[in-house]
């Protein structure tokens, strides 16, 4: 298994790139890289090409390429990469995710679904849903993102709402918060 930080994202919302997103001085990529190692897991990050500041890490890169949008490019790129391996994905913007939570995915994982999931109730509207990140994607699942993707369908968490999963509850509600805007930043960093 592998794990892949994707920090290629526009951060439109955000209005910088997210990848640059600093907490204790130091990037939350490195930070989640270190929370990975500290599982036994192999960081890799999905990054643009223009992003320089991660290509001079000392972690392994997969460079995004093609007409794709979102979390999908990167999750494709890894995947035909290492077509045998199962990955481990999350995204940069989510500074809570640790080896705690890592763990308890790798320990609740069913190589015979295509992905290991969390379920989520949403606070706003009560409705539980299906996290497409943090979750292991299994060699079995680029088949069904490929057909997916032919019919113009580009969101994981649509792909796996209709897929065979090993779906978990997810025991770490507060460890799922992920910084979309300055804002989000500005409450995690006053709040912890």
């Amino acid at each position: 298994m592998r794990g892949l930080i994707l920090c290629g994202g526009q951060s439109v919302r955000m209005g910088f790139d997210k990848s640059t997103l600093k907490k204790n001085g130091k990037y939350l990529f490195q930070q989640l890289a270190e929370e990975f190692l500290s599982a036994g897991v192999q960081p890799y990050l999905s990054v643009r090409s223009d992003q320089t500041h991660l290509l001079n890490t000392p972690y392994p890169y997969i460079e995004d390429s093609g007409d794709l949008l979102g979390p999908i490019l990167g999750i494709k790129m890894a995947m035909e990469s290492e077509p045998e391996s199962a990955w481990l994905v999350v995204a940069c913007d989510m500074p809570l995710l640790d080896r705690k939570v890592f763990n308890y995915m790798i320990a609740h994982r069913n190589e015979q679904k295509i992905a290991t999931v969390f379920k989520f109730e949403d606070q706003k509207t009560g409705k539980e849903l299906i996290l497409p990140l943090p979750a292991i994607y299994e060699p079995s699942f680029y088949p069904l993102m490929t057909a997916h993707l032919k019919e113009g369908q580009w969101s994981p968490k649509k792909m796996l709402e209709s897929a065979d999963c090993e779906i978990l509850q997810c025991t770490f509600p507060e460890k799922m918060i992920n910084i979309n805007k300055p804002g989000d930043f500005i409450d995690l960093e006053y709040n912890n």
